[in-house]
């Protein structure tokens, strides 16, 4: 059946409308994906065979003027730049593609592990079921050393260019593709954070 232009972009728009109000229910995961009790996959940023991509994305996509820039340091892989505010800017991320999803449905737990400096950063995660540009969120205050920080699906909200989304469909780590980190403190400088690496479990 033939449909016209205006038709289909109606439509789109009516699914996207339905995905962000909880309408549309993720489907189930792959079962060939199933994680033993207790056990826990890590991945580390600076093996870029468990990444399928690295992507920069800074305010300089609206107009803004801040910049990062990640390179590998060690055995870690270190993002820093300089946040700007001008010209209504105010963030710098670097987000991943993973080569394979987390695992399964019985995660209940993110465990990040990273060095930085003491300002407000943001975990952000994304699944195949988000349009462009939302993402869940969770805020953290990593510290001078190296230390790991956890996150249940609890800390987790949906946000759109950093508004809380209403009535989000509930997060499922088995779903997450995408892997980022977004500094958007509102204070201008220089920034750094050395990310080592993920892990995610049943415990």
């Amino acid at each position: 059946m033939k449909i016209s232009f205006s038709r289909f972009l109606l439509l789109t728009a009516l699914f996207w409308s339905d995905v962000i109000s909880g309408k549309i229910i993720a489907a189930e995961p792959e079962t060939n994906r199933v994680m033993t009790m207790n056990e826990t996959v890590q991945f580390d940023f600076t093996d870029s065979s468990q990444f399928e991509r690295i992507m920069l994305v800074h305010d300089t996509v609206m107009g803004g003027h801040s910049n990062g820039y990640v390179r590998q340091q060690a055995n870690t892989l270190l993002f820093s730049g300089n946040l700007s505010l001008a010209n209504n800017g105010g963030f710098a991320s670097v987000e991943f593609k993973l080569l394979r999803p987390l695992a399964s449905a019985t995660i209940e737990r993110l465990v990040l592990n990273v060095t930085a400096d003491d300002r407000r950063y943001q975990l952000r995660l994304k699944t195949a079921f988000l349009p462009q540009g939302v993402a869940y969120v969770a805020e953290f205050t990593p510290k001078t050393h190296k230390h790991d920080y956890a996150f249940t699906l609890q800390d987790f909200t949906g946000r759109y260019r950093g508004r809380t989304m209403p009535n989000f469909p509930t997060l499922n780590f088995a779903d997450v593709t995408h892997v980022g980190i977004m500094l958007a403190d509102k204070t201008a400088g220089p920034f750094r954070i050395a990310l080592h690496s993920l892990s995610v479990g049943t415990k």
